[in-house]
């Protein structure tokens, strides 16, 4: 058994990607262990439910929720208002990494990126706080590509890093919330399954690991603000 029943009784997490692949593993860790989860999605509502269903399933506990970073004020404030907010956020939104380049260095694709790795993020936690949440714990994935030279990923590893200088600065600056960020490895995703033909870490094993970590810096949080 990855997790224990009850290990993450009393959490509410909402994961911003939760459909597929990462935020799929982590919502189903989450809920084995006892969590209420909320999977969101922009454009695969087939797979949140799929999701959702088989959390269900095995007795856990889920919703789904369609949630665009672009604008996440809306649909938080409507869970808000209906009495479920958030102790944690899980940030797995992301476009397509790898797409055809044509030139040395591509703007727009920085441009894309940096909108959703650090605009996003941002926006999503800013929601949060506005919808009344008072104490906040959110993870950001940065990526180990910030220190590989990986060709091609230029715009993508740029905008990771500037993501981790905006999560570290708005959790150092700001009281009620706690962000955790890590530098995920190579793992096997439908992004990465055909364009990187290099050994990958057990996803679950990393996950796993995650949530737990979230777990306790939440705890000690919520100690800490008792």
């Amino acid at each position: 058994m990855v997790v224990s029943p009850g290990e993450f009784s009393g959490r509410k997490a909402l994961v911003v990607g939760g459909s597929r692949g990462l935020g799929e593993l982590t919502a189903k860790l989450l809920a084995a262990g006892g969590a209420d989860v909320i999977v969101t999605w922009v454009a695969s509502e087939k797979d949140a439910e799929r999701v959702v269903e088989e959390i269900r399933a095995t007795g856990g506990e889920a919703s789904s929720l369609r949630l665009d970073v672009e604008d996440p004020a809306p649909p938080i404030e409507a869970l808000a208002s209906g009495g479920w907010m958030p102790d944690q956020v899980y940030y797995y939104a992301t476009p397509p990494i790898f797409v055809r380049r044509t030139a040395f260095f591509d703007q727009g694709l920085l441009d894309r990126f940096t909108h959703c790795y650090v605009g996003g993020f941002a926006r999503v936690v800013e929601a949060c706080r506005d919808a009344g949440v008072v104490r906040l714990t959110a993870f950001y994935p940065s990526s180990v590509a910030v220190d590989e030279d990986l060709a091609g990923l230029t715009e993508y590893a740029a905008a990771k890093a500037a993501g981790e200088v905006a999560a570290r600065i708005l959790g150092s600056s700001q009281a009620w919330l706690t962000i955790v960020i890590r530098r995920l490895p190579r793992l096997p995703t439908d992004q990465t399954a055909t364009f990187i033909p290099v050994p990958t870490e057990d996803p679950l094993a990393v996950v796993s690991d995650l949530v737990r970590t979230m777990a306790a810096v939440t705890d000690e949080e919520s100690t800490l603000s008792d």
